[in-house]
């Protein structure tokens, strides 16, 4: 599927794109979302752009995700999709192909992302007036950094809430809590490789000088952005470790507490069962043994060894 954009008074405006034909010249922007082979031909009958394979942009090293050639300049970038989008089990990085080929921007990745969506549509108003392909690429990593940033402040409050239950009365389920730990540590650990993947991309663009003035401005604070969120994903990373440590420390206790319990238990039946045990022996000389009351005093017996062992655990204050 192919959207095209041209400029309009500072601001994008589709044009459908149904056919070869409707690739016309003045599209400043084709955002592309896993195209066809036919697709793919039009876009080089009629730009003269190749469209990299996905084995391509997929390659992890620092020279095939930014590069520069006779025909523009190529970045390869980190794109979260995130749990509540698709579901706590895909949640993973894609990667999204932007070309800059004179003013023109080609981007090029087979999902739908939510800040392709929210820019096409509208619903992400551009900070200044689009002027050329640049600013489209801008706007774009402005609202992958946006939102990068709304992720991380719903992990926070996840983690706070994983926080309070771990530390009040209310006993959770630990398991459903190491598992939600679990969770938001690969979440974590995806969110800081599309930062870190991104904020190299961007300190290459800005060494490359294709921007300046204004432009240049706005990629210097996208580079700080980023490098914030970076700090508070390692804070996270620290924070994850911690309620894991604390929830385990909190299983152990518990685990303790029903050792304990059985031990006490165990020690409680010991001098009664020892004094069962003496008179249950069958010798011919036990005296007891012809007493009218014997059975009854062995049962006292036995009753008060208990008695005596627990009064003795309550007074070391070990239950």
């Amino acid at each position: 599927m192919i959207y095209g954009f041209r400029l309009s008074n500072g601001t994008l405006q589709s044009v459908p794109l149904h056919r070869r034909a409707d690739c016309i010249d003045a599209l400043v922007w084709l955002d592309l979302i896993d195209p066809t082979e036919q697709e793919r031909q039009w876009i080089e009958e009629a730009y003269g752009h190749t469209l990299a394979s996905y084995e391509d942009i997929g390659d992890i090293t620092a020279s095939a995700r930014f590069f520069r050639d006779d025909r523009g300049l190529h970045l390869n970038a980190y794109s979260l999709i995130h749990a509540a989008d698709k579901g706590p089990s895909t949640t993973r990085n894609v990667t999204v192909a932007f070309d800059l080929v004179g003013d023109r921007l080609f981007t090029l990745h087979r999902d739908d992302l939510p800040e392709f969506r929210a820019l096409r549509a509208g619903a992400d108003k551009p900070v200044a007036p689009i002027a050329d392909a640049r600013d489209v690429l801008l706007e774009l990593m402005q609202s992958r950094v946006s939102r990068a940033g709304e992720l991380l402040q719903l992990t926070h409050l996840e983690l706070e809430t994983i926080s309070r239950s771990i530390f009040d009365n209310k006993r959770p389920d630990m398991e459903q809590v190491l598992a939600d730990l679990a969770h938001l540590e690969d979440s974590n650990s995806k969110g800081r490789l599309a930062l870190l993947d991104n904020q190299r991309s961007l300190k290459l663009l800005a060494r490359s000088n294709v921007l300046a003035g204004q432009q240049a401005e706005r990629l210097s604070d996208l580079i700080l952005d980023i490098e914030s969120l970076v700090t508070h994903v390692s804070f996270f990373f620290d924070k994850i470790d911690f309620l894991m440590d604390s929830a385990m420390g909190v299983i152990n206790i518990e685990q303790n507490k029903v050792i304990k319990l059985f031990s006490i238990a165990a020690v409680f039946f010991l001098p009664p069962t020892l004094v069962a045990t003496v008179y249950g022996m069958n010798f011919d000389r036990m005296p007891e043994l012809h007493w009218p009351y014997g059975y009854a005093y062995a049962l006292v017996l036995m009753l008060l060894s208990a008695i005596a062992t627990i009064w003795y655990f309550r007074r070391r204050g070990w239950m």
